[in-house]
């Protein structure tokens, strides 16, 4: 290579641009004398950088191309280091590796929120389709606008590793974010990259396999005590937040899912029962159809107070913030074009379990209330066929493991079930012979 020389600080600081070149608007290189490929390129207004030359194949037949790989500016980055990089550099090209193009897979490469925008306008298509309920598609884009974006929005796809992950997991955590909420956000993350990989944004999920997707099933739900207190927290509720309490009141006793509830319209009530066509497993089990007990009829007239003419939603969203209470005689404000807000109603849920001792290591999360409806419909003595079809399960096994038993009905139970064995086995004592065992 022409112009060659031993580049080190000293060397570059007294370089100058060809005169001739420079008039023609070309670029003057110089190559260390070193290290093949090194060198210092000089623009025609006097600008210095390091880069790195070198020759890839194109295929079998073609000629080699020329590539230069563009180091950094002189001044900023030192000789040395820039001599490392070239070190690299050559490395990867001796593994059979293009770092140019690497470079540029990189800068043309979306970033997590370009590809988070994309997944979302898809889902709202499959939305429209009755692929997916609308319920999962707010809270799908709730976790990654609180979450995730703020965490991996500005990372390209190109350099997204599990670390990066595993670092939101770790902020959420010091946060004291509750361990459903960080599986929940985790799985909605491995969701859009999955996204990533079908359309060719991805090689592979970075967040698929990670050990924090698994936790222990939690077995938390009312008892008879927790129950009253509830229950009298509920009651004062229905004066400042009347909508809010009847959801809750709903989802106590139909076992339906949190978004099922606040997404409810009247238009799904249909003779003497709640069909909702799109739900968690509807594509598995089809339309789910809850039979409207007197208890929830109550609770749906008591909603009528606030229905409006032209708004199909059961429950609607509260038009600001911390606007659900009367005061003296002012009415609850109402966004009747929206249904209740998910981070609305968890609000409500805090302040009403916090009313009713219901905190700290006694804490009653939302889904928890899932959980004690199949509960009770199972120490009650309902088949699991029953109790899959009411709370809109594919088998019997996935309502096996939401119906936690309580301690004292297993008791009970196996006390009954060992007074009868024993009484059987006493039946027939007095009668006959008895042969003794020989030992």
């Amino acid at each position: 290579m022409a112009n060659t020389i031993s580049i080190s600080d000293k060397t570059v600081l007294n370089l100058a641009a060809d005169p001739d070149k420079a008039r023609r608007g070309t670029d003057t290189f110089f190559w260390d004398e070193r290290l093949p490929g090194f060198g210092v390129k000089i623009g025609p207004k006097g600008g210095k950088s390091f880069v790195f030359q070198y020759r890839v194949s194109q295929g079998e037949g073609l000629p080699t191309a020329t590539r230069r790989l563009g180091l950094g500016a002189c001044g900023l980055l030192t000789a040395s280091a820039a001599r490392e990089q070239a070190k690299k550099a050559q490395t990867r090209v001796r593994n059979g590796e293009d770092p140019v193009r690497a470079k540029k897979a990189i800068q043309t490469s979306p970033t997590v929120a370009e590809l988070a925008q994309e997944w979302l306008q898809e889902l709202e298509g499959r939305r429209k389709r009755d692929e997916i309920g609308e319920a999962t598609v707010r809270e799908y884009e709730s976790k990654l606008r609180v979450h995730i974006l703020p965490a991996l929005g500005k990372y390209k796809l190109a350099v997204l590793e599990a670390a990066k992950i595993e670092g939101l997991r770790t902020a959420m955590r010091n946060n004291d974010a509750s361990e459903e909420l960080i599986k929940g956000t985790l799985r909605v993350a491995s969701a859009l990259f999955s996204f990533g990989v079908k359309r060719g944004s991805l090689l592979t999920n970075p967040a698929a396999r990670m050990k924090q997707f698994k936790s222990r099933e939690r077995q938390r739900y009312i008892n008879e005590a927790e129950a009253a207190q509830l229950g009298r927290a509920l009651e004062a509720a229905r004066a400042d937040a009347p909508h809010w309490a009847a959801a809750a009141e709903l989802l106590l006793l139909t076992g339906m899912r949190r978004g099922e509830v606040l997404g409810l319209r009247w238009s799904q009530i249909i003779d003497g029962q709640i069909i909702l066509k799109q739900h968690k497993t509807s594509r598995q089990t089809g339309d789910k159809r809850l039979p409207l007990t007197s208890t929830a009829e109550e609770i749906l007239k008591a909603c009528k107070l606030w229905q409006k003419s032209g708004c199909d939603f059961v429950f609607p969203s509260v038009a600001h913030r911390n606007i659900a209470s009367v005061r003296g005689k002012r009415p609850v404000v109402l966004n009747h074009d929206q249904p209740m807000s998910p981070g609305g109603f968890k609000r409500f849920w805090k302040r009403l379990c916090n009313a009713a001792g219901l905190n700290g290591e006694a804490a009653l999360r939302i889904h928890d209330l899932r959980h004690s409806f199949a509960a009770a419909a199972v120490s009650a003595g309902e088949s699991l066929t029953v109790l899959s079809r009411t709370l809109g399960h594919r088998d019997k096994s996935t309502t096996a493991r939401y119906a936690h038993v309580s301690d004292g009905a297993a008791a009970m139970a196996a006390e009954a079930n060992a007074r009868r064995i024993k009484q059987r086995l006493q039946a027939n004592l007095g009668r006959g012979s008895v042969t003794r065992l020989r030992g």
